[in-house]
């Protein structure tokens, strides 16, 4: 029988700090980015009982709307927006949305029936969920991405043989994660070239993190987060986001 293995969401984590807004603007720079960080060791405190075998991460998410152009924060004033994580939750009430929490399996029959007016999903998920069918303006703002974690028990991995052992180091680490992430790209694409074949207005927000009208609310989220990570004894919290900063440019070149 093959190893038990699963894939796993953290609770709040320095492993989330790579979903923050300015460390990857593809799926497969954030896995780079992610395993990195693991395989640098900032990240051995929070996988010490079970086996990572590899990391990566979505795309980034954008805004997408039913009837309303979003060129900047003020426009989104009101809005019922599903957010996709407390944190990029935050940065949208902060620019005036009501954020609303809910499963992603819930998110088109909510817009169907006028219960949410948009959402923050990467392209990808547009694709999955059909959600392109419903909505008609995207803002490309990467408000995060989401990590994920293939791991399997360290136990079980500790009671294969040396060969078994090592089939099952030979097929992780980096290589699968990029793998990974270039799946999740290649879904992006996918996704949008679905709302341009279906004529949709599509806004692209560049370098935002640089943007008069998005820079504050983004950097106000993440300063956030990382003050929330040290109020949880997390003390090495900004190390770890400069060290994701340093291989988010590394993995970009790549």
């Amino acid at each position: 029988m093959a190893p038990r293995h699963r894939v796993i969401r953290l609770a709040v984590s320095l492993s989330q700090i790579v979903e923050l807004p300015g460390i990857a603007s593809t799926a497969t720079q954030g896995a780079c980015v992610l395993q990195t960080l693991y395989d640098d060791g900032h990240l051995d405190s929070e996988y010490e009982d079970t086996r990572p075998l590899f990391m990566f991460t979505t795309g980034p998410g954008g805004i997408h709307t039913i009837d309303t152009d979003v060129q900047t924060p003020a426009d989104l004033e009101g809005m019922r927006i599903r957010r996709p994580t407390a944190v990029a939750g935050e940065m949208l009430e902060n620019m005036g949305a009501i954020p609303v929490g809910m499963p992603a399996p819930d998110i088109y029959t909510s817009m169907q029936r006028g219960v949410i007016e948009g959402l923050s999903f990467p392209w990808e998920g547009l694709k999955g969920f059909r959600i392109n069918e419903l909505v008609n303006y995207h803002t490309e703002v990467p408000f995060y991405t989401l990590i994920f974690v293939a791991t399997m028990n360290q136990r079980t991995y500790d009671g294969l043989s040396p060969e078994q052992q090592a089939v099952i180091d030979n097929n992780s680490g980096m290589k699968w994660a990029e793998n990974a992430g270039a799946v999740f790209d290649r879904l992006d694409v996918e996704g949008k070239q679905e709302a341009v074949d279906a004529g949709h207005t599509i806004r692209e927000i560049e370098n935002p993190l640089d943007h008069p009208d998005w820079q504050e609310p983004l950097e106000t989220g993440i300063e956030n987060y990382l003050t929330q990570l040290e109020e949880r004894g997390l003390d090495q919290a900004r190390d770890v986001y400069q060290a994701a900063l340093a291989a988010s440019e590394s993995c970009g070149t790549q």
